[in-house]
């Protein structure tokens, strides 16, 4: 996703087929996440309600354009929200109430899920190019300099 958020930026890597391996994966990700049931599902809304405040209340300190930020990642709140939705609504044999009976339930999660894929990408934030050589200059980052040549080139 660099080349497109990022198109000045020199790409090391670029994976063939990933317009076609992103949606279908996601897609694939969020029906497991349905066929958990809603058992899990309902536990798990308690957690990622939990993630979500830490954090906006961790991140709203370290963010450069929280605004853009926020909206950005508005997609993910309203895919999580869908998904709990179905699983309550779904199909019994998923722990549901069955409002939508199988196979109904499986395919409003896969035609959603694209239409969330989606909604995601294009609303991703877009690096300026001094964004991602300060990205890239933190320690620990795949594309950092190892710090001990830092200290070689000093001697």
């Amino acid at each position: 996703m660099l080349t497109t958020s990022a198109a000045d930026a020199a790409c090391p890597y670029r994976m063939r087929g990933i317009q076609i391996l992103g949606p279908l994966g996601f897609v694939v990700g969020s029906l497991i996440f349905y066929w958990s049931g809603w058992d899990i599902n309902r536990w798990m809304a308690g957690l990622l309600i939990a993630g979500a405040i830490i954090y906006v209340v961790y991140g709203l300190r370290r963010m450069d354009h929280p605004v853009q930020d926020i909206k950005s990642g508005l997609w993910l709140a309203a895919y999580f929200a869908f998904m709990l939705a179905v699983a309550y609504l779904g199909s019994s044999r998923f722990g549901g109430i069955n409002a939508i009976p199988a196979p109904w339930d499986q395919i409003a999660v896969a035609v959603a899920s694209l239409a969330f894929y989606y909604w995601g990408v294009a609303s991703r934030r877009t690096l300026s190019l001094e964004e991602i050589r300060m990205l890239r200059s933190e320690p620990g980052h795949p594309g950092a300099a190892d710090p001990g040549e830092k200290l070689r080139e000093l001697s």
